[in-house]
């Protein structure tokens, strides 16, 4: 560790991220491991091959996971505005942002479509799109999404969250440069509140819960959050955060609770207004108390399984859903239900070696092509903020 490292969690605590913004917090990556985790484990318990409803004994966890992907949101928040508040008075602000973003991103988006559309187009055909793939290159596959009200690539459907994020990054650099801290606050606010009121309209007024859910707009409040809390932590110090960060957790994971007492679903129209909103507090909350402080969230999310997870979330990410259609083959879970006498154990068998398969393809593709990208990035604003590290 560098000697400009503030040391012992009590000084982290007690000082802006500011004067510790070297400090690699382990717990961050945890995050990303158990999203990704949520994420597959939605998707690999589908009913069946083709289908996308979930088996009645995984209905309690996938409601619980449908939750990830506005956890990504806020925690890409969090990081991006940070990496973009450390930098915004250094040279060559805008190239060295869009270079290292593009470095880490494209390389395996573009290789992803290049091989199901170009190299090998059956496999592309394979995977039941009903519109043209031009809406996944120009990263506008969301709005293609919202326009239909549904997915048109059964097996690329998860690629909408990767557009909204870069959506985000073509417009928030300029935003964060053109404003102050406590006007950035403002926006942040502003943004958030709209945000809410979008899906309100897209939900009940135009009928339309897919482009509540998808469209860049509709997913800006925890986006925002997490830009908020970038700033607040670089004003404030983590001790006085803290308890804020307590009770948004409490009150959030009571909210939850109260959904699951009323029985509501987790892909109703109310949480789909309220889920990212709700996913803000809870969150944003444990991001603070896990840079903040030595306890419970910084010990749990910091474990070496999660932060192995998270180190190659993106990959995992990319992959886990165009590799269903083999790895249904591979592992039937019919076929193994029979064989250990009980569907229920066939079934977290062949989840359990799906994401173990494209566990393998994601750490081969970041060591034997993605890291060849991200040693580039050096060449473009020197070396990755550790307190920022994404």
């Amino acid at each position: 560790m560098r000697s400009e490292q503030v040391s012992g969690d009590e000084s982290l605590a007690t000082a802006p991220v500011s004067s510790a913004r070297r400090v690699h917090v382990p717990a961050l990556d945890g995050m990303r491991g158990i999203g990704i985790l949520a994420v597959m484990v939605i998707h690999f318990a589908r009913v069946d091959p083709g289908g996308f409803g979930v088996h009645a004994e995984w209905k309690a966890a996938v409601d619980v996971a449908a939750f990830a992907l506005p956890m990504f949101f806020v925690l890409s928040g969090f990081l991006i505005t940070g990496i973009l508040l450390e930098t915004r008075e250094k040279p060559h602000y805008f190239r060295n942002f869009y270079v290292r973003r593009a470095l880490r991103i494209l390389p395996l988006y573009y290789g992803v479509l290049a091989l199901l559309f170009v190299v090998h187009p059956s496999w592309g055909r394979g995977l039941g799109g009903t519109s043209s793939p031009l809406w996944l290159w120009t990263y506008v596959a969301n709005f293609e999404m919202a326009r239909r009200g549904h997915c048109t690539y059964a097996f690329l459907c998860h690629f909408w969250s990767l557009t909204v994020e870069e959506q985000y990054y073509l417009v928030w650099p300029l935003i964060v440069f053109a404003l102050r801290p406590r006007r950035l606050l403002a926006i942040c606010a502003i943004l958030g509140v709209a945000s809410v009121i979008l899906r309100i309209a897209f939900t009940f007024v135009w009928h339309n819960s897919a482009a509540a859910y998808v469209l860049t707009p509709c997913q800006l409040d925890p986006l925002c959050a997490g830009g908020a809390l970038a700033v607040l932590v670089r004003k404030r110090s983590l001790l006085d955060l803290r308890v804020v960060a307590r009770f948004a957790v409490s009150i959030s994971v009571a909210a939850f609770f109260l959904l699951r007492w009323y029985k509501q679903p987790m892909m109703s129209r109310q949480v789909v207004v309220g889920g990212p909103l709700l996913l803000c507090f809870l969150v944003g909350g444990i991001i603070l108390l896990a840079i903040g402080e030595s306890g419970f969230f910084r010990a749990v999310l910091g474990t070496r399984p999660l932060t192995f997870l998270g180190k190659y979330s993106y990959g995992l990410y990319v992959f886990h859903s165009p590799l269903m259609p083999f790895l249904d083959r591979c592992f039937p879970r019919s076929d193994l239900g029979r064989a250990l006498g009980s569907p229920r154990a066939g079934l977290a068998v062949s989840v359990l070696m799906s994401i173990t398969a494209t566990l393998v393809v994601a750490i081969a593709s970041f060591e034997l092509v993605e890291k060849r990208f991200l040693r580039l990035k050096a060449w473009f604003g020197g070396r990755e903020e550790r307190g920022v590290k994404t």
